[in-house]
């Protein structure tokens, strides 16, 4: 089995690495396929301008993984 999903820590990511989701927050990190579909769906959110749907887990999880990158 491969390592764990970097974002959420919970998920341990497929083999080969290629067939997981590339993250939104740097375009080269793999995610799990679920950290996947959550980074979109707050775009999606935020392009909308409805930030204050994106559940305060998904935001709490975003902020940790964006200073594990580097990017805050």
């Amino acid at each position: 089995m491969g390592k764990e999903c970097p974002r959420c820590g919970r998920i341990r990511l497929k083999e080969p690495i290629e067939t997981n989701s590339i993250s939104s927050e740097d375009k080269k990190t793999y995610i799990c396929s679920d950290c996947g579909i959550n980074e979109t769906r707050i775009l999606f959110y935020l392009a909308k301008s409805m930030d204050e749907k994106i559940p305060d887990e998904q935001k709490e999880m975003s902020k940790k993984f964006r200073e594990r990158l580097g990017l805050v």
